[in-house]
């Protein structure tokens, strides 16, 4: 509600809705985030929608109130935008970039359990292997990168970032290895993505760019190995809890599974056989899949949308409907990645597990259009 008052004022005193600058974007897309999770959560009584919604509204007001440059300064819009095509374009855009991070929410608490349950050893180590590659992010930077003051950067050294990124990798791949000789469950997904993060942000070359992804990386690699390894300490009844009864959310209650509460919610996809191909799992995992696909629909669907009429607004009034500008270009890979998503479903047998890890992908390649593009690359749309 506060949050929702703060975006009417602001509305109130500009004029028009604000989506105009970085700063208004990031707020009022995280409250039609918020505002969908909590529907969602009240309509099919699953928790993981309000956390997920309540973790999307702490991060945009955090980055709205101490990483966005101006801290949320108003700012008045360009001529060429007060159109209200453009605006419901935007609208559309900003809102599927609320829902994607709240589906990668979701989908890290699916993975986290999916591991916890299948294999919570090795996934301890592949969370201290991220930690370790965050370590050597921020302990290589001295050398790697000069800081300038702005924020740009220049390698000392002509090939020195893709030399220290090969080394990354190895260390990486064998550590990897080693502590997953007995039991992979998914190792090569998590080291494929590990690996394209590394590379990917020793070839940007920016000083800032790899110290605060290093930053994250080793936080988020240590809450991870601390979480998997403070769950093996448990009984191994209480830790296998899903196997001995497992419980799904119904009405308000903790309820056994019937096939009355396994049906799937009709807004997660007609895709049959999601039961028969995951009897290995227990029944909440699956519910988790099918909250997180929910999201995922809406997702594909408002991108989709929002980029055509980005077109036929561009067409208008440039006189194209595409012009290759670099935000354009990742907007269009961050839906492709949700296509292939959807296809994926029809041919893997973990379905949830796929799933979650491509709508990772998808946060991070959105993460990536929305805040390095903006602010790294000089385009028509630098000022979105």
């Amino acid at each position: 509600g506060l949050h929702a008052y703060g975006i009417a004022l602001r509305w109130h005193i500009i004029g028009h809705i604000p989506v105009a600058n970085m700063f208004e974007a990031v707020v009022s897309s995280a409250w039609v985030g918020v505002a969908l999770a909590l529907v969602l959560g009240l309509v099919f009584r699953a928790p993981v929608f309000v956390f997920a919604g309540a973790l999307t509204g702490f991060m945009a007001l955090i980055l709205g109130s101490y990483i966005i440059p101006g801290q949320g300064t108003i700012t008045s819009m360009m001529g060429i935008l007060d159109d209200v095509m453009l605006r419901i374009h935007t609208v559309l855009i900003i809102s599927s970039y609320a829902l994607i991070f709240v589906a990668a929410v979701i989908a890290v608490v699916y993975l986290f359990q999916y591991y916890f349950y299948k294999a919570p050893g090795p996934s301890m180590f592949m969370g201290l292997t991220t930690m370790i590659a965050g370590g050597l992010l921020m302990g290589a930077i001295n050398w790697l990168f000069v800081a300038g003051p702005t924020g740009a950067s220049a390698t000392k050294h002509p090939g020195v970032a893709l030399g220290a990124g090969i080394a990354v990798v190895i260390l990486v791949a064998v550590i990897t290895l080693l502590s997953s000789m007995k039991t992979r469950a998914g190792m090569p997904i998590a080291l494929l993505s590990l690996v394209a993060v590394v590379m990917s942000v020793l070839l940007v070359g920016n000083h800032d760019f790899v110290w605060q992804t290093g930053i994250v990386l080793a936080s988020v690699g240590l809450f991870w190995a601390a979480l998997m390894g403070a769950g093996m300490l448990l009984p191994a009844a209480q830790r296998n809890f899903a196997t001995n009864a497992p419980m799904l959310a119904t009405a308000g209650a903790f309820v056994s599974p019937t096939p009355a509460t396994m049906r799937r919610p009709v807004m997660a996809g007609a895709l049959p056989g999601d039961e028969s191909r995951a009897k290995n799992l227990p029944a909440w995992l699956n519910q988790l899949d099918w909250c997180h696909l929910i999201i995922l629909n809406m997702v594909f669907i408002m991108l989709f949308v929002g980029l055509i009429l980005g077109a036929v607004w561009a067409d208008y009034s440039w006189g194209r409907p595409w012009g290759w500008d670099p935000k354009e270009v990742f907007a269009m890979n961050t839906w492709i990645i949700y296509a292939i998503l959807i296809h994926v479903r029809y041919v893997v047998k973990d379905r949830g597990l796929w799933t979650a890890w491509l709508s990772v992908a998808g946060c991070l390649m959105m993460a990536f259009n929305w805040c390095f593009v903006n602010f790294f690359i000089v385009g028509l749309h630098s000022y979105a």
